[in-house]
């Protein structure tokens, strides 16, 4: 059931990226229109200086890349609105967007919080309503970005120029223990698929987009290998089990495989 809700001219979504990963916006854009026709927000592509030309979708010319937060900051600060929908362009939806998230952006319109975490990955540790837990000021990756609506002037204060998006989510998430307000999703909204990984195509994106009719430039960029693969993989397996510790087990769970792979590094 497609989701229907009035104009909402509180919130505007925005697509983050750079002239580099211009070869994923036809992609991005043609499972984005096709799983969410009825998108009740305007639609920006922010990126260096290519344009993107599609009349539902409004380009934003940053100029040249210096960091991950500074073009973040220069896209966001350009958007008159109280809310920013950050959807990475990476993130392919494959299926239908929920009607249940017409009754999210309500209560967003009404409760003001400062961020909501459309995916819940990692899930939320504090019992709130049906819709959405809360997250802790404890919990680790509190500022995760893939698809979040955020108010604006809350990101904008979390905004450390010079950092890229790993750095954010980790030290953005310190920084964000002296704000209330931040939840994530019971369960997901949509069904999608992520396209790259450290610039390469996953092999699930390139499989089900093919099934889906959507064409996508292979010579653009390489495709992971099935080592690569395998090793994706299994770091999704882990961060699913991570995904159901408690915060602070699940932080010093992260903390021991950070310092086991730095002494694995040093020895070699």
């Amino acid at each position: 059931m497609p989701v229907r809700i009035e104009k909402a001219c509180e919130f505007a979504l925005l697509v983050p990226s750079c002239d580099k990963y211009s070869d994923l916006w036809k992609p991005f854009f043609e499972s984005f229109w096709r799983f969410w026709p009825d998108c009740p927000f305007d639609v920006f592509l922010s990126s260096n200086n290519l344009r993107f030309d599609h009349p539902s979708v409004h380009s934003l010319l940053i100029g040249e890349d210096r960091s991950w937060s500074e073009s973040i900051r220069r896209a966001v600060s350009a958007i008159e609105r109280e809310f920013v929908v950050l959807f990475l362009d990476d993130i392919f939806l494959t299926g239908t967007v929920d009607s249940s998230l017409a009754s999210m952006f309500i209560w967003i319109r009404a409760e003001k919080p400062a961020y909501v975490r459309l995916l819940p990955r990692p899930r939320a540790d504090l019992a709130y309503n049906s819709m959405v837990g809360g997250v802790s000021r404890a919990a680790p990756y509190r500022t995760a970005t893939h698809v979040v609506v955020w108010k604006k002037s809350v990101l904008l204060e979390l905004l450390h120029d010079g950092e890229d998006a790993w750095q954010f989510e980790n030290a953005g998430s310190i920084r964000s223990a002296a704000y209330d307000g931040f939840y994530a999703t019971e369960k997901r909204p949509f069904s999608y698929v992520h396209g790259c990984v450290k610039g390469k195509w996953t092999r699930p994106a390139i499989r089900q987009l093919q099934e889906l009719g959507i064409q996508i430039d292979r010579s653009a960029r390489p495709v992971l290998t099935h080592r690569e693969t395998a090793v994706l993989h299994a770091r999704a397996v882990l961060h699913a089990v991570l995904n159901h510790l408690p915060p602070r087990p699940r932080a010093e769970v992260r903390r021991l495989f950070r310092r086991d792979k730095h002494c694995y590094a040093r020895a070699k």
